[in-house]
């Protein structure tokens, strides 16, 4: 199984590279995993052993993508670090305060590490209306960030190609002059 020559030592961290960029668009390793074994197990018939050690390797796959640091992944996975006097003593406290790890009024009770959207039911259809409706403004949200990315790069290109195209005018102008100056 190609999966297997995949995830090695030596390109583990490409391979996840490469699911992350698949997940972003909307891939989801663990079923598409699930359908690629399906399928190499019907065409090549393994035995009890080798399809143990494919979905044990397919597993710690999974745990170690899960565990990949990206920039989606969720603040939960980064909490905040309680105020306390011992981060003084071994001189942490400033270190963290300046990586905004430090919350003086973190309290573990009153902790959220779902937002609300993570909490509803999406078995209830309401919910899932509403779920739907959150992420497709949030598609939209990128969509028009993306948008006025790329229009305030057409602006700046055209305004250096204008600026280029005063240049040269005007060294044309001052050409111009100078010869007709001479004659």
């Amino acid at each position: 199984m190609p999966f297997l020559f995949l995830f090695s030592l030596q390109s583990k961290y490409d391979l996840f590279f490469y699911w992350h960029k698949l997940n972003k668009k909307g891939f989801d390793p663990t079923i598409e995993h699930n359908n690629a074994l399906e399928a190499y197990c019907l065409k090549f018939l393994l035995s009890p052993e080798d399809m143990f050690k494919v979905v044990f390797q397919i597993s710690r796959f999974l745990k170690e993508f899960s565990e990949f640091e990206t920039n989606l992944t969720p603040d939960f996975r980064h909490p905040f670090i309680r105020q306390c006097p011992e981060l003084m003593e071994i001189f942490l406290y400033e270190e963290g305060n300046k990586m905004d790890m430090i919350n003086a009024n973190y309290n573990d009770r009153t902790a959220n590490i779902l937002n609300d959207y993570e909490t509803l039911n999406v078995d209830i259809p309401l919910n899932r209306q509403v779920l739907r409706n959150h992420y497709l403004e949030v598609v939209r949200e990128e969509i028009r960030n993306s948008q006025i990315q790329q229009n305030e790069e057409e602006n700046e290109e055209n305004n250096i190609n204008e600026n280029k195209l005063i240049h040269e005018t005007s060294m044309f102008i001052k050409r111009e002059i100078s010869s007709t100056n001479l004659k």
